[in-house]
């Protein structure tokens, strides 16, 4: 324990006193998570001497020891410290206090959007400079007094994000297009999350459907999908575009949920495919029952292009071919043709690709349909049109068949394959 005696110069105690101002500097930089450069340090050395050298001559009881004069130092360290780098190092001040300056800028944006990490960092470079401006004119106002400097950064980034809100975040939108797309996405959750809920419908899984949207949106703004297509809508912000996509993609997403919802309820979906024997136990499914009765009623109706199209279910669906349908469809064929085709397509012996089927067919349709012929990827495209008309009578909803995802896709196509089987079957 030290005493100190009044009578005592102040340089002789700041002598007696060095190692417990150097030890308390280097406990403040260990607690803050902060290295003082050399200039501050001797500056802060400086600083601390002369507050120490007044006190102890004037103010202080010579009963002290060493470790309440180093809590005495740390608390003027701390307040001196942030005065002093607000007049002489702006920049460090902020880059000191960066967490609590991430926390308020999350506090100013947590009611609309959900910032990661790295959106904060963004954010936080866009309004360094203006804060830097800011809390210096801010000082200079307060000429003698020094609240808490978290408070008086709290106070500016408010006021900043008051008028300056739109800006900020434009700003920031366009860099995370370019640079953090998966950043991007995070930060408009929110808005997906209320959007879903805005929009589903009561049979309709609200999470199921932000976490579909949130996928496709990824998906899509990592392709850089919609950069040159936002530079073109001038005058609109990024997030009024966005927004605007949100919407649609929800849209998109809810009309295709509720094409297999309405199976969900079958309980066959932990069935592997193709497995027909499930066929039994859905037979008097009213769902399965209805379904059947749409397939009923579009391929009756639908009197341009029937043949064709029950021809190309069957072959593409694996349902075996019979001499009698085949002349019911095509009276005016020969005996011969339609052998050919039976031959080929009629038991399906040799496992076959999708490919390999629609060339076969190909092959055969011009002179069944007495057509021009035209090219496998055609044929391709027009069957999957045909398939995809009959999904929508079926579920009663319109299907953009490019926001199913692949898994979504399987369900439907072979739920739809058991309902051929089953139909063609009786």
């Amino acid at each position: 324990m030290n005493k100190h005696c009044h009578n005592d110069s102040g340089s002789d105690l700041i002598i007696q006193h060095q190692a417990v101002i150097e030890q308390t500097i280097k406990a403040f930089e260990q607690n803050q998570a902060y290295m003082f450069t050399d200039f501050e340090h001797i500056e802060i050395t400086q600083l601390l001497q002369s507050k120490l050298s007044k006190l102890l001559i004037t103010q202080l009881p010579a009963s002290l020891n060493e470790q309440q004069i180093s809590n005495l130092l740390t608390d003027i360290l701390v307040y001196e410290h942030d005065a002093y780098l607000v007049k002489c190092a702006p920049k460090r001040l902020l880059q000191k206090h960066r967490k609590s300056l991430y926390k308020s800028i999350e506090h100013f944006s947590k009611a609309k959007y959900k910032l990661d990490k790295q959106a904060q960092k963004y954010l936080f470079d866009i309004i360094e400079l203006k804060l830097i401006q800011k809390v210096s004119l801010y000082m200079l106002s307060l000429q003698n007094t020094l609240p808490s400097i978290n408070s008086i950064l709290h106070t500016i980034l408010q006021q900043l994000f008051a008028i300056h809100s739109k800006k900020i975040h434009q700003e920031l939108d366009l860099h995370l297009l370019t640079n953090a797309p998966d950043s991007l996405v995070v930060k408009y959750s929110k808005i997906i999350e209320q959007t879903s809920k805005h929009l589903s419908p009561k049979d309709c899984k609200q999470k199921d459907v932000a976490q579909i949207v949130k996928e496709r949106l990824l998906k899509k703004v990592r392709n850089k999908q919609w950069q040159g297509t936002y530079k073109a809508k001038n005058g609109a912000s990024f997030e009024t575009y966005f927004t605007s996509v949100i919407k649609h993609e929800t849209k998109k997403c809810i009309q295709n949920k509720l094409v297999y919802n309405s199976f969900y309820s079958l309980e066959i979906l932990d069935k592997k495919y193709p497995a027909f024997d499930i066929i039994t136990t859905l037979q008097h499914h009213p769902t399965f029952q209805l379904h059947l009765s749409k397939i009923h009623l579009y391929l009756t109706n639908n009197t341009k292009d029937s043949s064709k199209v029950e021809l190309c279910l069957k072959v593409m669906y694996g349902i075996p071919l019979t001499m009698q349908r085949l002349m019911t469809l095509y009276p005016h064929c020969s005996e011969h043709l339609l052998q050919i085709i039976i031959n080929d397509f009629g038991e399906q012996k040799k496992k076959r690709n999708k490919r390999q089927l629609r060339e076969n067919l190909n092959i055969f349709l011009p002179e069944l349909e007495q057509e021009m012929p035209t090219t496998v990827g055609n044929l391709r495209k027009w069957i999957a049109r045909q398939r995809i008309n009959i999904w929508e009578v079926i579920f009663q909803s319109n299907i953009d068949v490019k926001s199913l995802n692949t898994e979504s896709s399987k369900i439907v196509d072979w739920y739809f394959e058991i309902l051929l089987h089953f139909y063609y079957k009786k």
